[in-house]
């Protein structure tokens, strides 16, 4: 599995009361100590919200080294936000999941829950949960976040 802070485990802790680590505030704090590191795309990357949102489009485009996620994200007074990566410079992407195991959630991908961003040689490493129990991880040198 990729994810190093929010992981299946956590987020199925979740659905019940009781204790349980902050994942979170985990997480922030290892992007703080890095964020110095990370080009201003990838900042910006790591504060697009995309939580609750549903992958509606995903290209591959292995001669141009890019890859397109298209997500649909649920927004304020019922409004929903489409919102569009492109990676560039993609060397590695790959998609994981456990059978067994997974959260209620539509059909497909189910909703996107949670992502992380980190350093790795001559690049950058995005990974993100779904409520599917589907794990996404990619490895690039540049993105481009829009919204319509």
């Amino acid at each position: 599995m990729f994810m190093k802070h929010y992981t299946l485990d956590w987020w199925i802790s979740c659905q019940s009361p009781g204790p349980r680590e902050d994942a979170a505030a985990r997480c922030q704090e290892y992007v703080e100590s890095i964020r110095n590191h990370l080009p201003t795309s990838v900042i910006a990357l790591w504060e697009t919200n995309l939580h609750d949102g549903e992958l509606r489009h995903l290209q591959v485009m292995p001669i141009k080294r890019e890859v397109l996620f298209v997500f649909d994200v649920p927004w304020e007074r019922g409004r929903t936000v489409r919102r569009r990566l492109t990676f560039t410079g993609v060397s590695e992407l790959r998609f994981t999941s456990d059978p067994e195991r997974a959260l209620a959630g539509p059909h497909g991908f189910g909703d996107f829950g949670y992502w992380e961003v980190d350093l790795c040689d001559g690049g950058y490493e995005y990974r993100g949960i779904f409520s599917s129990g589907i794990e996404m991880f990619i490895r690039f040198t540049n993105v481009e976040t829009e919204e319509d």
